[in-house]
């Protein structure tokens, strides 16, 4: 059963992380990265503590898809930290290949907006490759006029 957890309220595991980054990691994914080694497997050790460091989880809200241990799905939302756009964040989101076209994206994207919205932000900002037609009509069923 695909289970959808509010990152700041879930401990993952090890293997959890590491399913993640595998996911992040993928072509299609990592094509969004400016640093083309998103996941250094020659020290997973230092990936994991890096992770669970990292700073800005403030302005930070995420909800993954989880098949079990596996990370299948995410989207995360980064509000602005600027005083003029605090009411902003930006959007990022992915959905492993294999789960692809089963509405998981509709369902992480859902649970973000209701997120959004509950802490009062106002407007959300995302884009996609003109090419990825699943994002744009993922992105136009979510659109608020």
């Amino acid at each position: 059963m695909i289970e959808i957890v509010y990152t700041r309220e879930y401990s993952f595991s090890d293997e959890q992380l590491i399913s993640f980054f595998e996911m992040m990691s993928a072509p299609d994914q990592a094509q969004w990265d400016y640093d083309p080694a998103v996941f250094d497997r020659s020290d997973v050790a230092k990936e994991l503590r890096e992770f669970r460091e990292r700073p800005g989880q403030d302005r930070n809200h995420g909800f993954w898809a989880m098949d079990g241990n596996r990370v299948i799905g995410m989207v995360g939302i980064n509000q602005f930290s600027e005083p003029s756009r605090r009411h902003c964040a930006e959007m990022g989101f992915g959905v492993a290949r294999d789960y692809a076209r089963q509405g998981l994206g509709y369902r992480l994207v859902c649970a973000a907006l209701d997120k959004a919205r509950a802490i009062g932000l106002r407007r959300i900002e995302a884009d996609c490759f003109a090419h990825n037609l699943a994002a744009i009509a993922l992105l136009r069923k979510n659109e608020i006029p």
